[in-house]
């Protein structure tokens, strides 16, 4: 399979032309996204059998927790203990009967349904307005990038709930930021305007990692 990169390797390249690096450049794309694809489609089909159970009944198996944010503060702080895979590498795959973006949300829809049962059990009544969704994922390795894509689909199942009424650009803002973080997994903090407004250093603490949104600090 794929070697790891020496420095002669790296020398070798340099004396390649333009239409030798392109070849490696493609090639090079298909196999990262063809193991991105291959590593959907795994995880669709091991926890396919999760859908079979709903939160509250026996053997559901909880991957995602959701909480009201401590006062003052007004808003939700769902977490994921799931990381999600790559939908990017999943879409552009080459060999790949290509699973579907359907199977991917049903699969999430199964990890966010915990989440979601605990905040209709808190009694959590989404303010009507509009609202500021912040997408954060914590990595175990700095060099990781979020996938604008995934969150595409989760808001998609959160406007499916009683979390939100619509997903359109004159009714939601979205986030997405990451941190480095030995626990891998995906926060969602789902904020009012009216929230962001009242505390302006509410969204940049998030986003930076400056204040925890668990222990709140403001005056």
């Amino acid at each position: 399979m794929i070697k790891k990169m020496t420095q002669e390797d790296y020398e070798a390249l340099k004396q390649l032309n333009h239409e030798e690096l392109d070849s490696i450049i493609d090639e090079s794309w298909n196999w990262h996204n063809s193991a991105g694809g291959i590593q959907v489609e795994k995880y669709i089909n091991e926890t396919n059998w999760m859908r079979n159970y709903e939160p509250g009944e026996p053997n559901f198996v909880r991957q995602s927790k959701g909480i009201l944010l401590p006062q003052p503060y007004f808003g939700v702080h769902i977490m994921t203990t799931e990381l999600p895979v790559k939908l990017k590498h999943f879409l552009r795959t080459k060999f790949s009967k290509k699973i579907g973006w359907g199977d991917t949300r049903e699969t999430w829809r199964q990890i966010l349904s915990a989440a979601i049962y605990d905040l209709r059990e808190l009694g959590y009544v989404p303010k009507p307005e509009f609202h500021i969704i912040i997408y954060r994922f914590r990595f175990n390795r700095k060099e990781a990038d979020p996938d604008n894509i995934l969150t595409k689909l989760v808001t998609d199942i959160l406007r499916d709930t009683f979390l939100l009424e619509n997903d359109s650009y004159t009714d939601i803002a979205t986030i997405t930021c990451g941190k480095y973080s030995k626990r891998t997994g995906m926060e969602i903090i789902i904020l009012p305007i009216s929230e962001a407004i009242k505390y302006p250093d509410l969204i940049p603490g998030i986003i930076n990692g400056r204040n925890s949104i668990s222990n709140p600090t403001h005056k």
